[in-house]
């Protein structure tokens, strides 16, 4: 099968990482992968893996844009000279793009969703939902369904997979692991990785650690991310007089963070999946998370984590006391929820399921 993906970069980001475990596993079973979009950082991890990619003005996040018309004329001629069976479309401008190249040459496309989007006039109007829709979680489904009114039936539901890391076999990852922890040096330390924007409700997590401090005053909270409100979340530490309990870093990779961090939490509103939530119990680590958008159907509370049904303070140092003081029950949720990663998370589910949908789709045509 010859498969073209498209996204619209190929930086540090959530669909990128998405893109790039889906072309290995696909390039891996033998089939023919290409991946368009803008150059990034990661486009080094799919020409380690001999994927081809075809570079297009794709940065943008407007179908008006004359980047799409471009990018529209260099895969018409390539369609034009290559046989592609499939289009796979990961943001709103490439399921556009998507569109535009279906009705041209006839070539079926699927489009993923993989997020919730305000339904403007224009997007209800220009749906670009594909031959078939994915959604990444029920989450997204419903708001598929009910917002931008996608028939139910075009729906499948595929959640993101992410890579099984048995552990570290490189002394310089070791090496950096223990420096981070000399480094820090807390208990508890409290963790979370996100791009650090007013919807991944960061604040909120700041505004609770003088909450914490009272019952853990060893406690250190460790923020991974780069965003727009990275200032203002500084400024809001230094206002709260919290110094080096909250630490932010960049440059450090989340699975290095993830061998020294107690507890993850995530306080995200309306997030349709969850991939650092998934990698941190892949890890070992026990989740905290909120009663919001897919989480209740990543985790089960108290059983592979603990939602937090109402996102208070109080909520959370008891929380964390649960799992802190009782050391078998923190175990058993680490144990059960890496046998559910292994049961519904891995790249092999996600790319089996999407590969199927694939066939699925070819067969109809």
């Amino acid at each position: 099968m010859n498969i073209l993906i498209l996204t619209s970069h190929l930086n540090i980001g959530g669909i990128p990482r998405y893109v790039i475990n889906l072309a290995k596993y696909l390039k891996r079973r033998g089939e023919r992968v290409l991946v368009g979009a803008s150059p990034g950082v990661w486009q080094s991890k799919l020409i380690q893996e001999s994927i081809e990619v075809i570079s297009l003005p794709l940065n943008t996040k407007s179908i008006l844009s004359f980047k799409i018309r471009e990018s529209f004329k260099i895969l018409n001629k390539f369609l034009e000279a290559e046989k592609i069976d499939i289009i796979h479309a990961n943001t709103r401008v490439t399921q556009f793009l998507g569109f535009r190249l279906f009705k041209a040459r006839k070539v079926p496309y699927i489009s993923a969703f993989h997020g919730c989007y305000r339904p403007h006039i224009f997007r209800r109007l220009l749906k670009c939902e594909g031959v078939k829709t994915i959604a990444v979680s029920n989450y997204v489904k419903e708001h598929l369904i009910k917002k931008l009114k996608i028939a139910e039936e075009k729906i499948r539901v595929i959640y993101n997979g992410i890579e099984i890391i048995k552990g570290y076999q490189d002394e310089d990852t070791e090496r950096r692991i223990n420096r981070l922890k000399e480094k820090i040096k807390a208990y508890p330390l409290l963790g979370t990785v996100s791009r650090l924007t007013p919807e991944k409700n960061i604040a909120s997590l700041i505004k609770m650690m003088p909450f914490i401090l009272k019952k853990f005053p060893l406690a250190k909270l460790v923020i991974l991310g780069r965003g727009r409100q990275e200032p203002d979340l500084k400024e809001l530490v230094k206002k709260l007089a919290l110094g080096e309990k909250v630490l932010f870093f960049k440059n450090i990779g989340p699975l290095v963070l993830f061998k020294i961090l107690d507890v993850f939490i995530s306080l995200s509103k309306g997030e349709p999946f969850g991939f650092s939530v998934v990698e941190a119990q892949s890890a070992g680590v026990v989740t905290l998370v909120s009663n919001s958008g897919a989480f209740p159907e990543i985790i089960e509370d108290k059983s592979t984590g603990i939602i937090l049904k109402e996102g208070t303070p109080q909520e959370v140092v008891e929380a964390l006391k649960l799992v802190l003081e009782n050391p078998q029950f923190k175990q058993r949720l680490i144990e059960n929820a890496q046998r559910k990663i292994n049961d519904f998370f891995t790249i092999e589910i996600m790319g089996k399921n999407t590969y199927n949908l694939y066939k699925e789709v070819l067969e109809e045509k």
